[in-house]
């Protein structure tokens, strides 16, 4: 396809045009915009007067209401004494543009001071808003009404006459529109707007001024006294058009002469740059023969650059011809050994990633090597401390009936004092269960709902007496702190722990601050507070000033058997009992802590929700049983625990028959005339606690059937307990089980 080439002088008429026209369409914009933008300040300004219109009527309106309103308050119409008031009223209105009527509740017309026809005696009628100001008992402007006499049309402002709580009159103001309009509207004899005064029904009742037709600008303003509307109009073509007019007429000139000297410029320059540019060609076209170009000589500086650049060009392409020979032969030769290179190259990376696979397999396994180390550490240290603690324990057990029996033996009398330490030691054997059970998240908890601001008050002289002179205990309590529902004694032991492990962090003295609060926690807020579950959360915060923890320790510090203190003075177990039993309760525990400032451990606990069941579990109060008549069934695979439950229950009074597995039970089930309880434990070989608790119910209806389990609640629990069934867990004291056994005998549901 040939492109159509064109001379260089149309391609400069074409540049001045593109340069001049627009200059014409935008002044062209320009005027457009500022005729409308004229239109527009004429339409605001439209608007602004008939605001100020309105005004000003909504003002004539106020005055009017006022006048009435106080005629409305003349004692000659409390003492009903109307023959008085019209001549009052004729005063008030001699000289004045608008009259006044008087009307009664019933809509007699008593006074007209604009009608002498019933200056004398009363007549019906009057205006319309009548009815509304009877029945509102406010002040109504009505619409246009015809005069009764005249047939004039007439505006009124109405107002009631109360007496004893009740409209005895309705007084109102009367009044021309037209005047009422040429009461507002300023003068002018040479008046190029129209003014309307419009009722509610749209209707024009009053104007001033000529008839315009529509099109031009216009403004409407709503009365805030009535329910009346001023209308402005103003004339299609105004005064802004004749300038509008002239400034047109002049860019078009501008236009006009601008476009010819474009077109002159035009031509004058393309001839110039027509010479010029035919040397160049000729300059190209002997570069392209013979490599030899035309010598510069053009009178403009760029295309004069352009022939010496020609002139270099030329010199090149000499040059670059004897180089082209060169590289030719040395391209032949790299070809040569390119794919030698190429193959070396592709060995080499395939060795390189080959050794990268195996390091990665190597990382990844010294990785899964060191992970596993972690954990048997975790692991060896939790076995190390149970261990530890559990033959202390158990030497106290051994070591004080050993002593028991052979004193006993000797005839000595101290065994009330080594059976005492052996059952101390039995106790801390439980407690040191029940710190791993909550470190485990599977202790069995009692909550109730509880003031948390009480419990810290509360603990407040013990928490003094426990930390010493050194410490000063500061409490923080919210006002109107939320209820939580947890285990109380959980609850003050978590804070003692806490309270514990802050005066070890402030040898020197310090402060203790414990301070609560509410928390509403949303998803961003979730995200901040590392994960805390979105909810409503009472907080407690125990803040202290001592030496804090060290960032490399603080992710250790809820490990089991993990402390920061000297040999001796912790077991580690305190923060971790605290964290696993926050998790249980469906809490959180936060730590936070800057060594040489202090440590702050806050716990977020969920806000108490009344559909939770709230009734503990496990009373340790002495209960003086009185069913001695009953007759309780003891399951137990475990020979010694059978055997010590059977002496418990006989000891409480109650007659036993006991078993040692579900199938033996069910056989003497079958002999045994009546059975009041069945007392099993819930994990035993072959038929386990729940399938003997229903197969007993088949065998004796009416059989209560209570639980005992070693593990933890909980765990008890799921699956294998009935729902609703009592469970009471091992080890438990004889108090425990008195208390056990007579809320299970009493209580109908079980």
């Amino acid at each position: 396809m040939t492109t159509r080439v064109q001379p260089i002088g149309r391609y400069v008429a074409l540049l001045c045009l593109g340069t001049v026209v627009p200059t014409i369409l935008c002044s062209a914009l320009l005027l457009q915009q500022l005729v409308a933008d004229q239109g527009v300040q004429a339409a605001s300004r439209a608007q602004g007067s008939a605001d100020r219109l309105t005004t000003l009527l909504d003002g004539k309106l106020l005055n009017l209401t006022a006048v009435v309103q106080a005629l409305a308050t003349s004692p000659l119409l409390d003492d009903g004494n109307v023959a008085a008031f019209r001549a009052q009223a004729l005063r008030a209105a001699d000289g004045q543009d608008y009259g006044l009527v008087l009307q009664s509740a019933r809509g007699r017309r008593l006074v007209d001071t604009s009608s002498s026809a019933v200056r004398g005696i009363t007549s019906p009628g009057g205006p319309p808003s009548f009815p509304d100001v009877l029945e509102s008992g406010h002040a109504k402007v009505s619409s246009v009404y015809p005069d009764d006499t005249t047939r004039r049309p007439l505006i009124a402002v109405s107002v009631p006459v109360i007496k004893d709580g009740k409209v005895d009159y309705v007084l109102s103001a009367t009044q021309s529109p037209s005047k009422l309009l040429a009461s507002i509207s300023p003068p002018n004899v040479n008046r190029t707007w129209r003014i309307e005064l419009v009722d509610r029904k749209g209707a024009s009742t009053a104007s001033i001024g000529p008839s315009i037709p529509l099109g031009g600008p216009h403004a409407v303003a709503r009365s805030k006294v009535s329910d009346w509307r001023l209308a402005l109009r103003g004339p299609r073509v105004g005064a802004f058009s004749v300038a509008t007019g002239r400034a047109r007429d002049r860019i078009i000139a501008f236009g006009v002469v601008t476009t010819l000297f474009g077109l002159a410029a035009a031509g004058l320059l393309g001839r110039a740059m027509s010479r010029s540019l035919k040397r160049v060609r000729n300059s190209a076209h002997g570069l392209a023969g013979d490599g030899r170009a035309t010598a510069p000589g053009s009178n403009i500086r760029e295309i004069r650059e352009v022939e010496e650049a020609l002139e270099k060009v030329a010199f090149l392409l000499r040059e670059q011809t004897t180089q082209k020979d060169q590289h030719a032969a040395a391209l032949a030769d790299l070809n040569a050994n390119l794919e030698a290179r190429v193959s070396e190259e592709t060995r080499e990376l395939a060795l390189a990633n080959a050794r990268l696979e195996h390091e990665a397999e190597e990382r990844a396994s010294v990785e899964a090597q060191l992970r596993q180390m972690q954990k048997l550490e975790a692991v060896g240290q939790l076995t190390g401390g149970i261990a530890h603690d559990f033959n202390n324990m158990l030497s106290v057990v051994i070591g004080s009936i050993e002593l028991a029996q052979r004193q006993k033996g000797l005839g000595q009398g101290h065994l009330d004092r080594l059976l005492g330490d052996a059952l101390s030691g039995a106790q801390s054997a439980a407690a040191l269960t029940r710190q791993l059970l909550a470190f485990g998240r599977q202790q069995s908890l009692s909550p109730q709902k509880m003031d948390l601001n009480e419990v810290v008050f509360g603990m407040r002289d013990m928490l003094q007496r426990t930390l010493g002179e050194k410490v000063v205990v500061d409490l923080r309590l919210s006002g109107d702190l939320w209820p939580s529902f947890l285990d109380r004694p959980q609850t003050e032991s978590s804070l003692v722990n806490l309270a514990i492990n802050a005066r070890d962090a402030m040898p020197a003295g310090g402060t203790l601050t414990v301070e609560t609060a509410n928390l509403t926690i949303d998803e961003a807020t979730s995200l901040a507070l590392e994960r805390v579950a979105p909810g409503d959360y009472t907080v407690v915060t125990v803040s202290d000033t001592g030496t804090g923890i060290p960032p490399e320790l603080l992710s250790r510090v809820i490990d089991p058997f993990f402390t920061t203190k000297e040999i001796g003075k912790g077991t580690g177990l305190g923060l971790s009992q605290v964290h696993g039993f926050l998790r249980q309760s469906n809490g959180y525990l936060r730590i936070y802590s800057e060594q040489g400032s202090g440590t702050s451990v806050r716990l977020y606990v969920p806000r108490y929700n009344s559909q939770r069941d709230e009734r503990p579990i496990g009373i340790d109060d002495q209960i003086d049983t009185s069913e001695k008549e009953k007759i309780v069934f003891v399951v137990e695979d475990n020979d010694v625990v059978r055997e010590a439950s059977v002496r418990g229950i006989r000891e409480l009074g109650y007659e036993v028959i006991h078993a040692s597995s579900g199938e033996e039970a069910l056989k003497r089930l079958a002999v045994v005339a009546k059975v009041d309880l069945l007392f099993t434990d819930v994990v035993m070989p072959g038929m386990n606690g729940r399938e003997l608790a229903e197969a007993a119910s088949r065998a004796k209806p009416g059989i209560k059937v209570v639980y005992a389990t070693g593990y933890s609640k909980n765990v008890a629990l799921n699956g294998l307990v009935d729902k609703g069934r009592p469970v009471i867990e091992k080890p438990f004291t004889l108090n425990q089980l008195a208390t056990f056994l007579h809320e299970a005998l009493t209580d109908e549901a079980a």
